[in-house]
């Protein structure tokens, strides 16, 4: 009886470790399955598979967890899903504050910022497409809140403010762009705005010269012509102008 019981003890033990070591056999080559099935839908950008692989290799114990909790951020991310990659990333690290997991949760940070900033942009630009010039310069301006060294945004209401006549304010906002962003290619967009405040300069110089005319004084009349000259050289109107009123003089 003993030698009976004994085989049927060491049966049942054999036949658990059996199933055991069945068990794990099993578990760890699902395990692999899901995790090579996981890194190959993330590098093949097929972002809703790569999140669904990598939760359940996640709900499985064991394995590197850091590894597959910032596959799942970046499967997320590709989603533009940012804020849920912020949010698994930033519960692994209250639990295990590792530098990869801080460094993850900083380049998705800088994604988000960045698909912000582009999807702004991009509604900025329909409205300044249909001439919407208002609504565009508002966009504009919630990007400039969301990237403040981005010198698009600057000089895209700028250019907006071009389209509205109204070039003082264009001329501010280059001025603010290049004091905060530093980017010197703003520069071309000022020297267009100048050239519109000199063509409005000019034209005003040219009424009041004929104002002046009108009034028949000619001393005051030529000045606001001289004026005209020297602030737009390479224009002929004033010197046309100028010249007719010596003409009418005799002063040929």
């Amino acid at each position: 009886k003993e030698r009976i019981t004994m085989a049927i003890i060491t049966v049942f033990i054999l036949t658990v470790i059996s199933l055991l070591m069945v068990y794990s056999h099993v578990r760890k080559k699902s395990y692999l399955e899901q995790a090579v099935m996981a890194e190959n839908y993330l590098n093949a950008g097929n972002y809703e598979l790569a999140v669904e692989a990598y939760k359940k290799v996640l709900s499985i114990k064991g394995g590197d967890k850091q590894l597959f909790t910032i596959g799942l951020a970046e499967a997320y991310a590709g989603l533009n899903e940012y804020d849920k990659a912020l949010e698994i990333l930033r519960a692994f690290y209250m639990k295990s504050p590792e530098i990869k997991i801080k460094e993850k949760i900083e380049e998705i940070t800088s994604q988000k910022t960045d698909y912000e900033f582009s999807q702004i942009i991009s509604r900025a630009e329909v409205f300044f497409s249909k001439n919407e010039y208002e609504k565009a310069i508002a966009e504009f301006e919630k990007a400039k809140q969301v990237k403040s060294k981005d010198s698009t945004p600057y000089r895209r209401i700028a250019e907006a403010y071009i389209q509205l006549g109204e070039y003082e304010k264009a001329q501010e906002e280059i001025f603010e762009g290049q004091e905060i962003t530093g980017d010197e290619t703003l520069k071309t967009t000022l020297m267009k705005v100048n050239s519109y405040l000199n063509r409005e300069q000019y034209d005003m110089l040219m009424n009041q010269a004929a104002e002046y005319i009108l009034q028949e004084n000619y001393k005051d009349g030529v000045e606001k012509y001289q004026e005209a000259i020297n602030l737009m050289p390479y224009e002929s109107a004033a010197y046309i102008d100028l010249a007719n009123l010596y003409i009418s003089q005799g002063n040929y």
